[in-house]
């Protein structure tokens, strides 16, 4: 990916993530290494993860939202440093019921919070998907 279209989703601060979060990272980890990342969201917004990648890193992305893994696989496709889990992370390997907020950072699997944000317009499907654990992982 060219640095013209990286460069389009940096924020203000310079970086990826909501705060500052990649760019005091970036003072204290080695130049190289293997990073998870879970509820990842997008490959470049809100991501406290993408300037590893771009350093050179290798990495795992870990999300239950369709949308957002479909994203992650589009960007990484070609990337065979970076592997991709499409899953949620919890205390049992099963299936859960899942509120998919389609392309937003608000999936969850808690129906009251689903219906919080909901109310505010945030539209959500009903799906089940995978919950494994971290041993799993």
């Amino acid at each position: 990916m060219s640095s013209d279209v990286t460069n389009t989703f940096r924020n203000s601060h310079g970086g990826y993530s909501q705060q500052t979060e990649d760019l005091e990272l970036q003072k204290i980890l080695p130049k190289s290494g293997y990073f998870l990342e879970i509820g990842s969201y997008c490959p470049y917004t809100f991501s406290n993860t993408r300037f590893l990648v771009e350093r050179g890193w290798k990495g795992c992305y870990v999300d239950g939202c369709s949308y957002a893994i479909s994203r992650f696989i589009d960007v990484y496709k070609d990337n065979n440093d970076i592997s991709i889990v499409h899953a949620l992370i919890g205390d049992k390997d099963d299936f859960v019921e899942f509120y998919n907020s389609i392309a937003d950072a608000v999936s969850t699997t808690d129906q009251n919070f689903m219906n919080m944000w909901k109310s505010g317009g945030h539209p959500f499907k009903k799906m089940y998907t995978s919950m494994i654990t971290f041993k799993t992982l």
